[in-house]
């Protein structure tokens, strides 16, 4: 069985409720939330502070939530990109291209760039290939280098997922007698692009990899987060304005930089997918946000964008 909440919303109630308070609101015996905020504490590297008479729960640290002040600009958010060797998704290349065109203010990779095949949960299929985490850390790299060198005037963020989870968690598990040796850490093998688990825009719009699932996670991120959420995961792709006396906000699900039915989800048996290749695109102009924009993969080689469908270079002229 899974954990009862995400490693945000666990922090949140530790700061607020402290350990016994958050043992009551999960139902979990307080040794196990003792347990698990030393987990998140090595994996994230902070110190979690418990709420004590007298003193107000601090902020999360920056290594946690990040914030960006924007007055105009552009912001690109690209998800899921599951980079495998060997393999470059037209929507990755529409992303680069875009980059290029739009001049971005802050590039936001929102989790799950490194797939971690060969840490899955999910068993092998037979005696299939599966790349090595070497591997593909080599082919993020590659592909991070192609994004950053696209926009060399923007700042690079990444919000992790849980595929870029995988790393860490297998690493504390299976040896955390190496806890704090350089490398044990993602974010030292790609230090061009700054990680937290979410990115905050004018305290106005969250990126962040997920929160709510199901059908209806866009809906249920807007109304319950009270701000504008981008997350990944689910692979959708939509905007979904919510109004309420405080005014419109969006939930927005992303997409993939992935193709949908790529190797890297052949675990899911070949049953059809809700998943659409794209990204989004964020425009502030008086530091408001403007309507959100999607870039759609029409198909190979074509991507949709401004009403208009473009060409990309073909992907076996670019791999590397």
């Amino acid at each position: 069985m899974g954990p009862k909440c995400t490693e945000e919303e666990f922090i949140n109630l530790w700061t607020k409720l402290g350990p016994e308070g958050t043992a009551a609101n999960l139902g979990m015996q307080v040794r196990n939330v003792y347990a698990r905020r030393r987990r998140i504490e090595r994996r994230l590297g902070i110190n979690l502070m418990a709420p004590r008479d007298g003193v107000m729960p601090v902020e999360p640290t920056d290594r946690v939530r990040r914030k960006i002040e924007l007055k105009e600009g552009v912001v690109i958010v690209g998800s899921d990109a599951h980079y495998w060797p060997d393999e470059v998704s037209t929507a990755h290349l529409a992303f680069v291209e875009l980059c290029k065109k739009l001049n971005p203010a802050h590039v936001i990779l929102n989790g799950d760039m490194f797939d971690g095949a060969r840490i899955s949960r999910h068993p092998p299929l037979g005696w299939e290939h599966m790349p090595t985490v070497a591997e593909e850390f080599e082919v993020v790299q590659t592909r991070l280098m192609e994004i950053r060198n696209a926009s060399p005037d923007a700042r690079h963020w990444w919000t992790l997922g849980n595929h870029d989870a995988r790393f860490e968690a297998r690493l504390a598990s299976a040896a955390p007698e190496f806890e704090g040796i350089a490398g044990t850490h993602l974010r030292d093998h790609f230090p061009d692009f700054t990680t937290a688990m979410s990115i905050w825009i004018n305290d106005e719009v969250v990126v962040k990899h997920n929160w709510k699932g199901g059908d209806h996670a866009a809906f249920n991120n807007a109304k319950s987060s009270g701000k504008t959420i981008v997350t990944g995961h689910t692979h959708r792709q939509l905007v979904r304005p919510f109004n309420d006396y405080n005014g419109v906000r969006y939930g927005i699900e992303c997409g993939t930089l992935c193709e949908p039915y790529a190797r890297q989800f052949d675990y899911s048996n070949d049953n059809p997918r809700d998943h659409t290749s794209g990204f989004c695109v964020l425009t502030f102009k008086d530091s408001r946000l403007l309507y959100p924009e999607l870039v759609r993969v029409v198909k190979s080689g074509v991507y949709e964008f401004r009403g208009d469908w473009h060409d990309v270079e073909n992907p076996s002229t670019t791999q590397n």
